[in-house]
């Protein structure tokens, strides 16, 4: 896990340290991590940093996901309770899910949260590269695929 950088943010009061961003990430504090990805076709698969995924979804009560799809005429957002294990066993699972916990780096691409419409996807997957099925290393991504204008909006939430 990467050294925490601390910045001084003015949240009321009090100052919180802050995560340095990854490439192309926004900020990041300890409660909030956010990923913008404009769509493009074919798609793009942008990497959610791992030491924060790990950080805010692996304690008891996880973290919460929000992936919104916007575009001129159209804004789809989905949200979900992510849980991943902490003794790296690669085991993740959602509010939604019930009974076996998914794996990462298995072969499969399982899907977080997919907000879509017509001729569009974001989504938010276990998979390095969903659209063919890969899955075979850690990591979660965005996906982003648009046949016009779409933007992703990633938001984790500890």
């Amino acid at each position: 896990m990467r050294a925490f950088l601390f910045r001084a943010l003015l949240a009321g009061s009090a100052f919180l340290p802050v995560w340095p961003s990854s490439a192309g990430a926004e900020e990041v504090n300890l409660s909030r991590y956010t990923l913008t990805v404009a769509a493009t076709s074919p798609a793009i698969y942008a990497p959610v940093d791992s030491g924060v995924l790990d950080a805010f979804c692996g304690d008891d009560d996880g973290c919460a996901v929000t992936l919104k799809a916007e575009g001129p005429t159209v804004m789809i957002v989905q949200t979900e309770r992510l849980f991943v294990t902490r003794d790296n066993s690669l085991r993740w699972t959602k509010q939604s899910y019930v009974g076996v916990p998914r794996l990462d780096a298995d072969g499969n691409s399982d899907i977080v949260v997919n907000p879509n419409a017509a001729g569009n996807a974001c989504a938010f997957t276990d998979g390095e590269n969903p659209i063919d099925g890969g899955d075979s290393a850690k990591g979660f991504v965005v996906v982003a695929l648009s046949t016009g204008t779409m933007t992703c909006f990633l938001v984790l939430v500890d």
